[in-house]
């Protein structure tokens, strides 16, 4: 097993382990300093007395390709939000059964800034410098305090641009669903837990998943996954209703919220408008609130508005044909009520996306806040149309514009901050999910116009492959991680596409000099050098979810496989995938 320990003077990592991977017997030291005293090395030997800081182990999964295949030189990096962008570093040689190296000091965190390990495997030229990235493992986030107890931390290696079984660090073992399911949620929490909550198991050749008669039952089980050891564990506690197509919103002090959606009440199946917490770190069962929504929703959203007074807008789901959206919170309930929608259309399966925008009315750099609706069904048809709630304002308006690659349901939408962009994903082109679609369609957050927002001159821009009830989900700053879903025909696919931003050579027109520039694109067996070789997921599969854990690994839970004219099953392996 390999590990990094900590004394009150340093962090070190050992390297060793298990049997045929055995690699590394040498050790990294990192120096740990109180108050804000001035960084500086210490020394690689050990001091001989107990751990009383951090001890992280390094370890992987035995059913995927070793991670220190190729590697030449190990990177190892101590980040916080105090310690600048590149943290503190050190890069040192890979060798096999020996070495040691020390990097410099870091601070204790005595107003709980967090400390996160990374370490990297690279390989190398003759010259011993690092040429390309092979793989990667972080550990969760944990304060340096001299007050604090020992704190064991994990860090699972794999090689990038990879998918593996997820594995715990107690006993190497791959962890997996008790219950696979569909139309289930799954949150990340503050308490370094991960919550599967709910959703339905569906039988039949061709079975109409998204709908309330779909499922052959609805699931009140909670599952855990335990991110500083990757352990799965099915929760004692259950949820008070059974319900599928519901959400779940994290708050910051690890609870989670789960709303609405199709529950089944005294045997009977019907929307709801309940809203039940579930606790972080316990087994017991979640409790409905006394403030419930304003109406019952079904194939909703839900976004989390302000962290403080845990305020939460929810849209469309509605299910007596109106069209509404509320802004509610767990003290208050909706005080406004549920509010029409602007333009009057019944939305569901949509996709809504939290966003900063600039704002040119205030002093320069600030930004406003707001939350993107876009696209979705009404009962007859998909949807192209977009709406924005300003935050500030509390308004909701009608987006100018439209999807320009065509209405769709069940697509996704991704902001990511580096670029001001939001990238509207794929989606079923028709309401029984025969028809899917490859489209991609960007909408700039810092448009000069609202009617400007949909960009033009992306037609170009696509998926290889057409796809509805996939998920998309932002990695690192500038990579959407885009994953399964089915495609024309309704069968599940198995493969990954990253949209993601690389620089490209080009000649100015204007100095002939060789330039870097920014561009975009979606990899996918990409020729281009700055393409990752993107893998496929273990089997395909379609209504899962998928979420970007605190060791930048995108982890994938639950779905359907197969699909169009064969039958379907459930997923029940949990896959992560370790982005480059």
């Amino acid at each position: 097993m390999n590990t990094i320990t900590s004394d009150s003077k340093r962090i070190h990592l050992h390297q060793g382990g298990r049997a045929p991977r055995a690699l590394l017997a040498g050790l990294f030291s990192v120096g740990v300093l109180t108050g804000a005293a001035a960084l500086g090395a210490c020394d690689s030997g050990d001091s001989g007395t107990s751990p009383e800081g951090l001890r992280v182990r390094l370890y992987d999964s035995p059913l995927a390709p070793s991670p220190y295949v190729g590697v030449g030189l190990l990177y190892m990096r101590v980040l916080g939000p105090d310690l600048g962008a590149q943290g503190i570093t050190n890069l040192v040689p890979f060798v096999p059964g020996g070495g040691s190296a020390s990097v410099s000091a870091v601070p204790y965190s005595p107003s709980g800034e967090p400390r996160q390990v990374v370490v990297e495997g690279w390989s190398s030229n003759a010259a011993g410098e690092p040429v390309q990235l092979l793989s990667r493992g972080r550990s969760v986030e944990a304060t340096v305090r001299e007050d604090l107890p020992v704190q064991d931390l994990a860090v699972f290696m794999a090689q990038v641009n990879t998918v593996v079984p997820l594995t715990d660090s107690l006993g190497l073992q791959s962890q997996a669903l008790t219950t696979g399911r569909v139309a289930h949620t799954m949150t990340e929490t503050a308490s370094d837990e991960v919550i599967i909550a709910g959703g339905g198991i569906i039988d039949g050749q061709n079975p109409q998943w998204w709908t309330k008669d779909g499922f052959s039952a609805l699931l009140d089980t909670i599952e855990v996954i335990d991110t500083r050891t990757n352990t799965h564990r099915l929760s004692a506690g259950k949820l008070v209703f059974q319900r599928a197509w519901h959400t779940g919103t994290a708050l910051g002090d690890g609870r989670v919220l789960v709303a609405g959606g199709w529950v089944t009440n005294q045997g009977a199946r019907q929307a709801s408008s309940t809203v039940e917490v579930i606790e972080p770190r316990s087994d017991t069962a979640a409790k409905v609130l006394a403030q419930q929504m304003a109406k019952a929703r079904v194939g909703h959203t839900a976004t989390l508005l302000d962290a403080k007074t845990l305020t939460i807008l929810f849209v469309g789901g509605d299910t007596d044909g109106n069209a509404t959206f509320e802004v509610w919170d767990p003290f208050k309930g909706s005080p406004a009520g549920a509010r029409p929608l602007p333009d009057g259309q019944l939305r569901r399966f949509h996709a809504a996306e939290r966003f900063e925008a600039r704002d040119p009315a205030a002093p320069s750099g600030a930004t406003r806040p707001a939350v993107l609706v876009v696209g979705g069904e009404s009962e007859s048809q998909p949807l192209g149309s977009a709406l924005v709630y300003d935050i500030k304002s509390d308004l909701m308006l009608e987006q100018p514009g439209s999807l320009s690659k065509g209405p769709r349901t069940q697509l996704t939408a991704t902001y990511v901050p580096s670029q001001g962009k939001v990238y509207i994903v794929g989606g079923y082109s028709t309401l029984d999910r025969n028809g899917a679609s490859n489209a991609i369609d960007v909408y700039d957050v810092n448009a000069a116009t609202p009617e400007a927002a949909f960009l033009t001159g992306v037609g170009g821009f696509n998926l290889a492959h057409a796809r509805g009830g996939h998920t998309a989900t932002l990695a690192g700053s500038d990579e959407v991680i885009i994953a399964g879903g089915s495609g024309t025909g309704g069968a599940a696919q198995e493969t990954l596409e990253i949209i993601h931003q690389f620089l490209k050579e080009e000649i100015d027109s204007t100095t002939g000099q060789k330039v870097l520039k920014p561009f975009i694109t979606v990899a996918f067996a990409c020729d281009d050098p700055t393409c990752p070789e993107v893998p496929n997921l273990p089997a395909g599969r379609f209504g899962h979810a998928a979420i970007a854990t605190e060791s930048g690994m995108v982890l994938f839970s639950g779905g359907v496989t197969g699909g169009g004219t064969s039958g379907v099953g459930h997923v029940t392996d949990l896959s992560v995938y370790n982005p480059q």
